[in-house]
């Protein structure tokens, strides 16, 4: 049976609704965190964009980015099931450890991502009330040497005034693109098995995935 034009029109009407929503959606998610092949600040193309034709051959010095790209910090629950069990991470003096996603919350994060730096601040000023999870700082330009790592690192600790207990290194960026899609990235572990949860959250949701098991 033929399409009258008015049916014709709805349905190509209707497409053009769903197609705008599934960008919006795809927008929002980008919104929330910085993408995992994002560059530096001043380095190329900005979170989310993808990598730009000349990687930046550096890193660059730390910056407050607390009041950069602020954003209503996502307040669903929403997560999925992690895409490995486990990551090989460097502590700050250079032993190699496995760290079990399956047991452990571990948080990847970027030093010059702002999203990460404002989840970083939260969590520590509310740490007598939430679970501290174990940070592994990644995000590095390839070639970074753990010497750089720490102390970018460490120039974060300080000038945000929080410190965590447990800080690791993931250098590797062949592994860090399977393991970090967006920046910050909680890994906690719910029924036995590891989860994930992205992007800048409220404490609520922090609270809640930190407090699994």
């Amino acid at each position: 049976m033929p399409m009258t034009p008015s049916v014709a029109h709805l349905l190509k009407a209707l497409f053009r609704l769903l197609k705008w929503a599934a960008v919006t959606v795809a927008s929002v998610g980008l919104l929330i965190g910085c993408g995992q092949t994002a560059s530096p600040p001043g380095q190329g193309p900005g979170p989310g964009q993808g990598p730009g034709p000349n990687p930046p051959a550096s890193n660059p010095p730390f910056e407050n980015q607390l009041q950069k790209n602020v954003i209503t910090p996502n307040q669903n629950f929403q997560f999925s099931p992690a895409p490995v069990d486990r990551v090989a991470v460097l502590s700050a003096d250079g032993k190699e450890m496995t760290l079990d996603l399956t047991k452990l919350p571990v948080l990847f994060q970027a030093y010059w991502c702002p999203h990460c730096q404002r989840t970083l601040v939260l969590l520590y000023q509310h740490r007598d009330a939430v679970r501290q999870p174990i940070i592994v700082s990644t995000g590095f330009v390839p070639g970074t040497t753990l010497k750089e790592a720490v102390s970018l690192t460490q120039q974060e600790e300080t000038a945000l005034g929080v410190h965590f207990a447990s800080i690791y290194y993931l250098l590797d960026n062949n592994v860090r693109s399977r393991v970090v899609h967006q920046y910050p990235t909680l890994y906690f572990p719910s029924g036995g098995k590891p989860q994930v949860i992205s992007g800048e959250r409220t404490l609520e949701v922090w609270q809640q995935a930190l407090s699994s098991r």
